[in-house]
Parts: C-alpha cells; structure tokens; sequence
C-alpha cells in the first residue's frame, strides 16, 4: 500500500482476474484496475491522496468512454474493446495522464 493514503477496499479485496496497476503522480497515487469483460475489457479504478470530485476520460483508435468520481476517488468505466488508449483523469487542480494503456487478451 502507499501510505498515509487510504484505499476502498470493497472492489480491491476481493478475487478476481483483473490486472492491477499503480501510478504515481505529485500528491497522489492511481490503483488501476483491467479486468477482461464479454466485450472487452473493464477499467476501474481509484485516486488515492488528496481527492475532489473530477472525470476521467480512455480513449483510443476504435473509441472512447468517460465518467465521474467523487471526493472518493472511485471510478468505473463502461467496457471497451482491446486496442491502445490514453487515460486522462480531470482534477480541479491537476490532470494525471497515462498516455500508453494496452488492452490485449
């Protein structure tokens, strides 16, 4: 874990297939999670550190799916298909971007 932040433990203790990857950027921390889905796969995931409520937005060649998180950090994504995309996360301060995401099988 990286401490002092606080992760919600509800999606991330439980078993699963997903993939699990950390970022660091500034005061926070990213816990992204890929988990295969029917239609490709689904990406969730949660800021850690100092929080407000903010968008994120993946896109890539074949598309692009966006949503909201709030002072949690909490956030989830509708499915999208396997190829290469950009995350950007939106908060009032700071954008943290991760410019190279793959989704393969």
């Amino acid at each position: 874990e990286l401490a002092p932040y606080t992760p919600v433990f509800g999606e991330r203790s439980a078993p699963s297939a997903a993939q699990q990857l950390f970022y660091e950027a500034d005061l926070n921390a990213l816990d992204l999670q890929i988990r295969p889905h029917k239609e490709g796969f689904a990406v969730a995931g949660q800021i850690l550190g100092p929080c407000e409520p903010g968008e994120v937005e993946l896109s890539g060649v074949d598309g692009s799916t966006q949503g909201r998180f709030g002072e949690d950090g909490e956030f989830d994504l509708a499915p999208v298909a396997a190829g290469n995309y950009k995350l950007l996360i939106r908060l009032p301060a700071v954008e943290i971007e991760v410019p190279e995401l793959t989704l393969t099988m």
